[in-house]
């Protein structure tokens, strides 16, 4: 028994791959612990001495002939047996000798027992129901966020999951046939079915793996059972090694500055849309209706320069009307230059609807000479963006792409600031009547203790002495 790297047209019999989570030394230890087979390269033709491990009864020594060809032939089968996934012989074994050290006080050899049966269960894989306890699987997944690709492989034996393992890629290839391929000519193939996403390339795909393995090779490409969890599974891996690829500062940068490059890439913007400002509209049937402006800038929230607009032309319940009142003051105030975030101009303006809100928001563009700003809507059922220079064709980006990704947080981060605007007014508005029942105080005097108090509730507790300081209020 040997350990390599690379499989050989030889006629042995191979076991493997073994993943990153498994210790192949560890199974070769519990195999020389188990079973008495020979870890040495005697030369079996030319009978020797046993060494020392025929009498510590760790091994038959078939080098000194003490043992007969099918005593020991039966030894290696039990073995061969237990690489396929029967656990329960070594179990036996492993559990009889530590009882029986155990018994005989021998605590510290019964200890090193105990600690190779937890070394077995980490070995032992979850039986996966529903597959032959023969049938040796690899599963392959591609995921991609637009930047990276990562592959995750998953690999059953005898029925069981053994492992698997992930590579990312810089690059968001998606030819996952040919990674495969290049995959078995490292080494041949000893599974007896591939299982991933490739039916349009499955024929060729297993085609060209057979020429590298010494037996048959099925692709497949499943659409529900056992192999199409395992997909689902190894798929989820994969997208999991996206998001932790690479350190915290690295998987920072590509969520913001890789997200502006790859958003400007897809949507094929004149100018890298580095500063990105998103608007929302807020109200309740129409009342207190306000508008907020968020900012973006390299993908990242540039919080200072948050705006929010009190609507003041537009009657009763209308979004449209409303979102084109907040661009057209907003895009006022930039060529009156006179605050440092209007006079700002952006090279993108991201708006929360669908073709209805982008067409009103265009309308605010041309009204202001501003038409060579980009902008684009965002709608929210199926994510379709909408381009300002071509308003009737929907645009669905990927949906693990990190531009997508950065376009929904900059959304979200519009609709946050904008409903928190909106709570605000209404809250003070709530106030400012319940303080107008109290004889004596009109408008001007509520709105004076809601800005000194915050809230009729905090005026209801405040000391008198510090109500009558405030101008207009008698002693």
């Amino acid at each position: 028994m040997r350990l390599v790297r690379r499989l050989r047209n030889d006629g042995a019999q191979y076991f493997g791959p073994y993943m990153q989570s498994v210790n192949v030394r560890d199974i070769t230890d519990l195999i020389h612990t188990a079973f008495k087979v020979r870890d040495c390269t005697r030369d079996l033709s030319k009978p020797s001495r046993p060494c020392l491990n025929y009498h510590l009864g760790k091994c038959l020594a078939p080098c000194s002939g003490q043992v007969g060809r099918e005593e020991y032939r039966e030894e290696v089968k039990r073995v061969i047996s237990f690489l396929k996934g029967n656990d329960r012989e070594v179990e036996r074994v492993l559990t009889e000798k530590m009882m029986a050290f155990a018994d005989e006080e021998n605590f510290e050899v019964a200890l090193n027992y105990k600690h190779k049966l937890k070394v077995l269960d980490n070995l032992v894989r979850k039986q996966v129901s529903a597959l032959p306890k023969d049938l040796n699987l690899d599963i392959f997944a591609y995921e991609s966020n637009g930047v990276l690709g990562a592959v995750n492989m998953l690999v059953v034996r005898a029925g069981k999951l053994v492992g698997g393992e992930n590579r990312v890629f810089d690059a968001a290839d998606e030819d996952i046939s040919s990674y495969i391929y290049q995959f078995y000519t490292v080494g041949a193939p000893v599974c007896d079915e591939i299982v991933t996403d490739c039916a349009a390339d499955a024929d060729a795909l297993e085609k060209a793996v057979n020429t590298l393995s010494a037996h048959t090779v099925r692709v497949i490409e499943p659409k529900q059972g056992v192999r199409r969890q395992l997909l689902d599974l190894s798929h989820s891996n994969a997208y999991d090694a996206l998001e932790k690829h690479g350190s915290r500062e690295e998987r920072k940068i590509l969520r913001t500055e890789g997200a502006v490059k790859q958003l400007g890439e897809l949507l094929s913007l004149p100018v890298l849309p580095n500063r990105i400002e998103a608007y929302d509209i807020s109200h309740i049937s129409g009342t207190d209706k306000v508008a907020s402006m968020v900012v973006f800038e390299g993908g990242e929230p540039k919080k200072a320069h948050y705006r929010k607009f009190r609507i003041k032309t537009v009657e009763g319940n209308n979004d449209f009307a409303c979102m084109k009142e907040a661009l057209t003051r907003r895009l006022m105030r930039m060529h009156e230059g006179m605050d440092e975030s209007f006079a700002t101009p952006p090279d993108l303006i991201l708006i929360d609807g669908g073709k209805g809100q982008l067409a009103y928001a265009l309308e605010a563009l041309r009204e202001c000479g501003d038409e060579g700003i980009e902008i684009l809507s965002l709608a929210k059922r199926e994510e379709e963006v909408f381009l300002g220079r071509d308003p009737k064709t929907s645009i669905l980006l990927p949906k693990d792409c990190v531009a997508l990704q950065m376009l929904q947080r900059v959304r979200d981060e519009a609709h946050r600031f904008a409903i928190t605007y909106h709570r605000t007014l209404r809250g003070k508005h709530m106030s400012e009547t319940a303080l107008m029942q109290v004889p004596g105080i009109g408008r001007a005097k509520a709105d004076a203790l809601i800005k000194e108090f915050g809230s009729a509730e905090n005026v209801k507790h405040a000391e008198p002495e510090r109500i009558a300081r405030l101008h207009g209020f008698p002693v």
